[in-house]
């Protein structure tokens, strides 16, 4: 259907133990929103506690709810939101996401909720950048020479793996996980404090192996960067698993988890 319509998919996961999927219901009857996104999008409800919930998870790479997808019309996608958002910020998202084919219509076209339904601190004003896929640098001649396009590097020196995280980090597209990993298999060392800061702007999960890092060097961690700010950090993913993790954690998770505050 996307692909007869040219019209972008917007995805939101839910599940019905998930208190902040339920902010989302509130936002997603904001007028302005629903007929928005009912114009310009085909949009679909995905429960995370259904039958196609595990295949779900594994194809779009799904750990906190909600979860909020722009897939293209082939199944690529275009940008992933893992935290509750307002009406306001994500119009602007749907607004950027849809460029120059957005039209607006006057009223809903659905009944409530308003978005036509199938079955990361908050951020605000999100404008992801443009995606840049080589950079031309100057050469003897005056010619430009392709050096690097992201994503197809091969074997690349680690200082661009890591240039190239944090660039991908301001597309807000969920890319800059795998680039993140990408520098961090280079590494023989995480202690060194470049390594460490590095670790630290990249966490995202308490399921993480970079998690139980600094958890195992939380003392080094709070030594570097303040004990405020690793406490912070720490106190975010922790609630953000236990309020929003899918699968919910078990007891002993729970109790584990606790243990961190």
């Amino acid at each position: 259907m996307a692909k007869r319509q040219n019209k972008t998919i917007f995805v939101d996961t839910y599940a019905s133990y998930c208190k902040p999927c339920k902010q989302m219901e509130v936002e997603f009857r904001n007028k302005e929103l629903s007929s928005y996104f009912n114009t310009n999008f085909l949009n679909v409800r995905v429960d995370m506690e259904g039958r196609h919930a595990e295949a779900f998870k594994n194809e779009f790479h799904i750990v906190f709810l909600p979860t909020l997808l722009f897939i293209n019309p082939d199944g690529h996608v275009r940008m992933t939101i893992d935290h509750p958002v307002t009406a306001r910020d994500l119009l602007k998202l749907g607004e950027h996401i849809n460029g120059a084919k957005a039209t607006r219509s006057a009223q809903p076209i659905n009944a409530a909720p308003p978005i036509a339904v199938q079955s990361t601190p908050q951020q605000k004003n999100i404008q992801p950048a443009p995606m840049t896929k080589a950079e031309d640098v100057p050469t003897e001649s005056g010619e430009g020479k392709i050096l690097y396009v992201m994503g197809q590097g091969g074997d690349l020196p680690p200082e661009i793996l890591r240039q190239e995280a944090y660039f991908r980090m301001e597309l807000m597209d969920g890319s800059h996980r795998i680039a993140a990993k990408k520098y961090l298999d280079t590494q023989t060392d995480w202690t060194t404090e470049d390594n460490m800061q590095f670790i630290h702007d990249f966490l995202y999960d308490a399921r993480s192996t970079e998690f139980e890092f600094v958890i195992e060097n939380r003392e080094a961690f709070e030594k570097l960067l303040g004990k405020s700010v690793v406490n912070n950090t720490i106190n975010i993913l922790v609630n953000k698993e236990l309020e929003r993790a899918f699968p919910r954690p078990d007891k002993k998770r729970i109790k584990e988890l606790k243990s961190y505050l």
